[in-house]
């Protein structure tokens, strides 16, 4: 019995170098396979963000927040932080980012590069909503 299994463990690590070698050898170096991976995660994650950021009402949207990405920036909402009301009209606000940067944000947009890059609520977005009382946020 111990035999199989060391014969399992040294196939298993055969074949695990096996692909790694492969993938290296198809894409130039480590660094570039594994950024291959993480390319193919993010599209991945970006199908997942459209198909649930279609409803109208994006701040209903409890498939959409319940994400580990949004619950990741849902917990890094700065509470101390209050948005500044600066064109009512527009639900326009300003509110100081983790710098010393500043941004517009409303309930549909922000001006911070996450929200520009993704298209989704960043935690600008979910520390205006909170402060509104339109979306409490996760708090694992």
């Amino acid at each position: 019995m111990e035999l199989v299994l060391i014969i399992f463990l040294i196939v298993f690590a055969v074949l695990c170098f096996g692909v790694i070698i492969y993938n290296v050898k198809k894409h130039g170096s480590l660094s570039a396979w594994s950024k291959l991976q993480k390319e193919e995660k993010e599209k991945r994650d970006i199908e997942w963000f459209e198909k649930y950021a279609e409803e109208s009402n994006v701040w209903n949207n409890a498939a959409l927040h319940s994400h580990p990405d949004q619950i990741r920036r849902q917990l890094r909402i700065k509470y101390q932080v209050k948005p500044e009301l600066v064109d009512a009209d527009n639900g326009i606000y300003h509110i100081k980012g983790s710098e010393t940067n500043h941004y517009s944000v409303s309930l549909n947009d922000c001006t911070c590069k996450d929200f520009s890059e993704r298209g989704l609520p960043c935690k600008h977005m979910y520390a205006l909503a909170a402060e509104l009382g339109i979306f409490k946020p996760s708090r694992m």
